[in-house]
C-alpha cells in the first residue's frame, strides 16, 4: 500500500487522535467540551445503517465523529492532551494544513505532490506521539509494535486477543473473498509482518510457529486477502489478523507462538445449498 497515499495518512491521523481520545477521556469523552451533541452521532450512525444495506456499521459512536470535532474534543480541554502532542501551537498549525486538503481528499481529487509529502509527514508525525503516549500507559509499545486498526469487508472492527463470539460479524459462502484494511506503528526500525490464522476444527485458534505461518502482506499499512473454503464452514469461524516482526523477542511469546499484536473476526460460514 502507498504510504504517501493521501486517504490513507488521513485515516491513520484520525485513527490516532481516536485513539488519544478514548484513552485520556473514557466514556465521558462526549462529555467534553468540544464534543458533538450525542443525538447527532445516533443519528449519523443511523443514517449509516441505512445507507449501508448487508452491512453491520460500527457501534461506537466515536467512528462517526468528525475530524474538525474530533480536533475540538482536544483542543476544548487541551490540558488533557498537552502531554501527548506538546505546544498547542504546533498542534493547531498540523490540522490547519489537514483540514485545508480533508474535503479534496473526500471527494477523490487529486492534491498536489507535496501535500501529498505533508500529510504522510504530519501522520507519522502524530503518529509517533501517541505512539510515545501509549508507551507512558503501556511500557511494552517502547519494544513492540500495535495494531492501530483493522476493518473487513464489511466494516467491522477486529477485537482484541481471542473472543467467544456470541453474535458473529455476518453470514459468509464458500468462495466469498474476505478484505482486511489494517494498519500499525511501531517504536522501532523493523519490519511490519503481517499474517492470516484461522481457528481449526475444534473451533480454537491455535497460533502456529511464526516460521510456519506466511507472511501475507508487510508495512505499516496493509491490504490482506483470504478466501473462505468448506474447511471454514460452521457457524463459530473466527479468523485472527496477526502483527509481528523478524525480531527475535516479541510481546507475546505463547506455546510455539510469537507475535506482537492481534484483532479476531467471528463469522458463520453456510454450507451448500446441495451436497
Amino acid at each position: 500500500m502507498n504510504n504517501l497515499d493521501p486517504a490513507i495518512a488521513l485515516k491513520n491521523i484520525e485513527t490516532a487522535l481516536r485513539l488519544v481520545v478514548i484513552s485520556e477521556c473514557g466514556g465521558s469523552w462526549l462529555e467534553m467540551k468540544g464534543a458533538p451533541p450525542e443525538r447527532e452521532l445516533i443519528e449519523r450512525s443511523e443514517e449509516e445503517a441505512r445507507r449501508r444495506r448487508g452491512v453491520r456499521p460500527s457501534s461506537d459512536l466515536l467512528e462517526y465523529v468528525q475530524f474538525p470535532q474530533l480536533c475540538n474534543i482536544i483542543l476544548g480541554d487541551w490540558d488533557k492532551f498537552t502531554h501527548v502532542f506538546g505546544a498547542k501551537q504546533e498542534f493547531q498549525a498540523l490540522i490547519k494544513i489537514v483540514g485545508g486538503v480533508r474535503n479534496t481528499i473526500a471527494h477523490s481529487r487529486e492534491v498536489a505532490i507535496f501535500e501529498s509529502y505533508l500529510l504522510a509527514g504530519i501522520s507519522g508525525r502524530i503518529r509517533a506521539q501517541v505512539g510515545t503516549y501509549r508507551e507512558s500507559r503501556d511500557g511494552g509499545v517502547v519494544f513492540y509494535p500495535r495494531i492501530e486498526n483493522v476493518s473487513d469487508t464489511f466494516g467491522n472492527n477486529g477485537i482484541e486477543g481471542l473472543w467467544l463470539f456470541e453474535d458473529n460479524f455476518c453470514r459468509l459462502n464458500v468462495g466469498d473473498e474476505l478484505e482486511f484494511r489494517a494498519a500499525a506503528f511501531s517504536p522501532r526500525e523493523s519490519e511490519l509482518q503481517w499474517k492470516v490464522c484461522v481457528n481449526d476444527s475444534t473451533g480454537a485458534i491455535v497460533i502456529q510457529s511464526i516460521d510456519d505461518l506466511p507472511v501475507a502482506a508487510t508495512g505499516s499499512d496493509v491490504v490482506l486477502r483470504y478466501v473462505i473454503t468448506e474447511d471454514n464452514i460452521g457457524e463459530d469461524f473466527q479468523i485472527k489478523i496477526i502483527l509481528t516482526t523478524n525480531n527475535k523477542y516479541h510481546r507475546h511469546m505463547e506455546y510455539e507462538s510469537s507475535f506482537d499484536d492481534s484483532r479476531t473476526f467471528g463469522y458463520s460460514v453456510n454450507p451448500p445449498m446441495r451436497e
